[in-house]
């Protein structure tokens, strides 16, 4: 999730401000934002913009997304890209260190948070995380000498470096 640099967009006259959200809106994604709407109506607008997964291809969405921040757009105020892709975006997005304190990163995913920041500095914030669940034998496990230091590492996330150092063939 990125922030472009612009105020949010609108009528200067008019008291709501109107912030143009683009990603895939799923179901989940509108009622969240049909609820923010809701509780800020009449300060605070959210219009969603759907780049459907069914639609566009992940070349297509980054294009396309990349077409209208090159051409300074004014309907895209916050917009989701692949986490490999926040490099290529910092040039039409904002800076938002100051608006994520310490705590609230703390709450998120390390891995997750590693891609999202640029130059030292925090263009984004993961929204999807794949993460993975690994199911396994106990009775394998059982049998190997080292049972127990291994189920405390898998208990504890066992990274895929450490999975295959086990030599488990």
């Amino acid at each position: 999730l990125i922030f472009s640099p612009s105020e949010g967009s609108g009528n200067s006259d008019s008291v709501v401000t109107t912030i143009h959200y683009v990603s895939h809106i799923s179901a989940a994604h509108q009622k969240v934002i049909n609820r923010f709407n809701k509780k800020y109506e009449g300060r605070i607008q959210v219009e969603s913009i759907n780049l459907p997964f069914e639609k566009f291809s992940t070349n297509e969405r980054k294009e396309l997304l990349a077409r209208y921040l090159r051409s300074k757009s004014d309907r895209i105020d916050i917009f989701t890209v692949d986490q490999i892709w926040v490099p290529r975006f910092t040039k039409w997005s904002l800076d938002i260190d100051d608006y994520f304190n310490r705590d609230e990163r703390n709450k998120l995913l390390d891995y997750g948070m590693e891609t999202c920041v640029y130059n030292e500095s925090l263009f984004a914030v993961p929204l999807y995380i794949d993460v993975s669940v690994m199911y396994y034998r106990e009775d394998i496990i059982n049998s190997l000498p080292d049972n127990k230091s291994i189920k405390r590492k898998i208990e504890k996330s066992i990274t895929w470096k450490d999975l295959i150092s086990q030599s488990f063939a």
